[in-house]
């Protein structure tokens, strides 16, 4: 079910993975971009939801899922953006333990912002974990119709609020069914862009 957020309407700004000014809260991060010679690339980031400000920290900024129970819970906002109006990608999006405390758990969820003032989920927990994976299929609408989606990586409820976490976003040369229907594990949307806005196709599996 879409979720309704009727406290605020949630802003993006920065390409990729940015943090929008809506909260004080404060997370400490560092990210790595690597790229290949073929065009994919994998983005790391670490999020410590519970870090005092201070340099290297970043806002975080938090909403209220309509989930019975959740309470204020913070995430961090992951923009995708196709580069080239006529392109599609495919986008693989996970949360994971940080490399270096690999026991750790963080209870996260992925939603989808609809563009309307409302959030679709598009996956919880992922292979028997607590932890999240989904994958994004963008569909350029040509020249000057760019595909683009915003995505919460938020933590399930408030009471993880103090959670740290990585984040893996992996651009990855599949076709649209590699990336979506021919699998049948990986919750996906797909993204198309035309010309009278954004259509979210969602596979039958994501929440």
């Amino acid at each position: 079910m879409p979720l309704s957020t009727p406290s605020r309407r949630l802003l993006a700004t920065t390409v990729l993975v940015g943090a929008a000014m809506a909260s004080p809260l404060m997370a400490q991060t560092g990210s790595m971009l690597q790229f290949s010679a073929n065009g994919e690339y994998r983005y790391e980031r670490y999020v410590d939801l519970a870090a005092a400000p201070g340099l290297g920290h970043a806002p975080v900024p938090d909403f209220i899922p309509d989930v019975e129970g959740a309470g204020a819970t913070r995430y961090v906002p992951v923009v995708l953006d196709n580069s080239n109006f006529s392109s599609s990608w495919c986008f693989d999006i996970s949360t994971t333990h940080p490399d270096f405390v690999p026991n750790e758990t963080a209870d996260t969820r992925i939603w989808v912002d609809m563009e309307d003032g409302t959030f679709r989920g598009l996956n919880d927990d992922f292979g028997g974990s607590l932890f999240s994976h989904g994958r994004v299929f963008l569909k350029g609408g040509g020249p000057g119709v760019a595909a683009r989606v915003t995505l919460l990586l938020s933590v399930f409820d408030e009471g993880w609020n103090d959670a740290h976490f990585a984040v893996f976003v992996s651009r990855q040369n599949l076709t649209q069914a590699q990336c979506t229907t021919d699998q049948a594990a990986i919750p996906y949307v797909v993204v198309t862009a035309t010309a009278q806005g954004t259509i979210k196709t969602f596979s039958p599996n994501a929440n």
